[in-house]
């Protein structure tokens, strides 16, 4: 017989049910286990994709007004964030050691956030008991911006570009110093706050940022996804500093982003025919690059150097997201509506 227990430290999660299961050794299919509770609740639509730490499938509460199992405390601010499409995306972990371990991770870190931002996965149920986990985040229904960059290389717009790199930004000063702010931030509310838990994605790709629609010039918003790599640091108190192996990460995610994330979209814009005449943008990506070939060469990053970064990326990209602006391309407006997944999901044999 072996004992298999629970990571304790979701506790605080009030979704997550945890206990010791004890269980023979025999092959289990933890994502047909998983489904089975999940389906109680839930009516799956389709299967939307499978990788290396499980599956993940489209699907729909049972009860539109149930809202008990609903959990992640959000900020006032936060309603202007919450989508009216009721549709979602459950991940499901297809075993218990890796894909498990990288599912609670995720939990751990979005259910560790005090509140929640716009440009960050939300969660929205989940369940923790033994081998049966999953978990439910809003559905963004343009897919994945690397995606959307290979197809619709031509919606990738300088302006674009700024959009998602102020969007980015936004959600990374969220994500790092608990400031809640938007593209009409007031001066002097871009202040780190004391006592914020130390994150780093450690995973920030094209392919790990989702787009959804929106209501204005460009179209579309991005939500940043898949924490389960997410390096993750709870302080004791306000006094508690995040220490410099997680500014460390934190600095190079943010690098990262603008030498790669960025670059790509910038070849991206290329491909289109269109290359960038935006001498800051070209000159940005260089500097992202020196700091990413130079990584840490001389200087430890600290906290206040990397927020200074950030601030000042994030002021070039509000300065110039709106210059030239112009409506999101109308096949790529259709694509990222989403009606492409929700005909992939349906169409196939969602009893895989």
């Amino acid at each position: 017989m072996l004992l298999l227990t629970v990571n304790l430290d979701l506790a605080f999660h009030p979704c997550a049910t945890q206990m010791a299961t004890t269980t023979s050794e025999q092959t289990v299919d933890f994502v047909a286990l998983a489904r089975a509770h999940f389906q109680q609740s839930h009516n799956e639509l389709g299967l939307l994709g499978a990788g290396v730490f499980g599956k993940v499938y489209l699907a729909q509460r049972k009860v539109a007004n149930d809202r008990s199992s609903v959990s992640n405390a959000a900020n006032p601010g936060d309603r202007r964030c919450r989508s009216a499409n009721p549709l979602v995306v459950v991940k499901y972990a297809k075993d218990y050691n890796a894909s498990s371990v990288s599912l609670k991770t995720e939990i751990k870190v979005l259910s560790a956030l005090p509140g929640s931002h716009c440009g960050i996965a939300q969660i929205l149920d989940c369940y923790v008991d033994g081998r049966t986990l999953w978990f439910t985040t809003p559905w963004a229904s343009g897919g994945d911006l690397s995606n959307l960059t290979l197809h619709y290389p031509h919606a990738i717009t300088t302006p674009a570009i700024w959009h998602i790199c102020l969007q980015v930004t936004n959600a990374l000063m969220y994500l790092y110093f608990g400031i809640a702010t938007d593209t009409f931030a007031l001066p002097g509310s871009l202040r780190p706050q004391k006592g914020w838990p130390g994150i780093a994605h450690q995973d920030l790709h094209l392919g790990n940022i989702l787009v959804k629609p929106a209501r204005h010039v460009h179209g579309f918003d991005i939500v940043i996804t898949d924490f389960g790599n997410a390096m993750f640091f709870e302080p004791h108190s306000v006094k508690t500093e995040v220490p410099l192996y997680c500014i460390r990460e934190q600095t190079s995610d943010f690098i990262y982003f603008g030498s790669f994330g960025v670059g790509e979209l910038y070849r991206a814009d290329e491909r289109a025919g269109s290359p960038s005449s935006d001498l800051v943008l070209a000159g940005c990506i260089r500097d992202f690059q020196r700091m990413y070939e130079d990584e840490f060469a001389e200087d430890v990053p600290s906290r206040d150097t990397l927020h200074a970064l950030m601030r000042e990326f994030r002021r070039t990209a509000e300065a110039r997201e709106m210059m030239d602006a112009a409506p999101l391309p109308a096949d790529a407006a259709v694509y990222i509506q989403g009606a492409h997944l929700l005909q992939q999901a349906t169409s196939g044999d969602s009893s895989d």
